[in-house]
């Protein structure tokens, strides 16, 4: 209960990098019990939403990060796979509630980023695919929201290289062109492209000309 209340709980950078080092460090030297301990903290009964929604965040990103050089991939995916089974119970209770909707399609990113490491194509894309259904839900709740869109360009690029990769031509192609319009969709009305992004619309039209 301890170790729930403050890794999702308001940490200055030095706490929350000490507290990422200890809960790696637990989870490298005692993979199996400490998933399953790191599990039953994220759905920890003496913890409220709001620090849940942190720790799986905390998790996806800190201790992810920290784990990538040192855990096998198959400890990410354990570890990924819980966050997104909590975040799902989270979406499921209160589906209106954009942020925790954003947070479990980052999820399904994370856990097809480490399926794509793993070699596992096809869970890949069922996880990207999971992820772009939720973007699209929320870019047309709030059309003008420029991070939805963002969201949406990174959900058609991860799948148009996937589906590329499988041999799934028609897709991919057909991912490559929402990808292109979106992105001239959101210059043109004059929403925020961070440098990626610029860049990679300069290589679509690069591409037609």
């Amino acid at each position: 209960a301890r170790a729930a209340a403050y890794y999702g709980g308001e940490l200055t950078p030095g706490e929350l990098t000490g507290a990422t080092r200890a809960l790696a460090d637990h989870l490298l030297a005692q993979t199996d019990a400490g998933l399953a301990w790191l599990a039953a903290l994220l759905d920890h009964p003496t913890i409220d939403d709001t620090q849940r929604q942190t720790l799986c965040n905390r998790c996806q990103f800190e201790l992810n990060e920290a784990l990538e050089n040192e855990a096998p991939l198959a400890t990410r995916h354990a570890l990924l796979s819980a966050v997104r089974n909590t975040l799902e119970r989270l979406a499921a209770q209160d589906p209106g509630n954009a942020a925790w909707q954003r947070d479990l399609s980052v999820s399904h990113n994370k856990l097809g980023d480490v399926l794509t490491a793993q070699g596992d194509l096809a869970g890949a894309l069922t996880a990207y695919r999971a992820s772009l259904a939720i973007r699209e839900r929320l870019a047309a709740q709030d059309p003008g929201n420029a991070a939805w869109q963002r969201d949406r360009v990174v959900s058609f690029y991860k799948l148009a290289s996937h589906c590329q990769q499988a041999g799934e031509a028609v897709e991919a192609n057909d991912y490559w062109r929402r990808c292109q319009e979106t992105l001239r969709h959101m210059k043109s009305v004059g929403m925020f492209l961070d440098p990626p992004l610029v860049q990679l619309l300069a290589q679509f039209d690069a591409n037609q000309t």
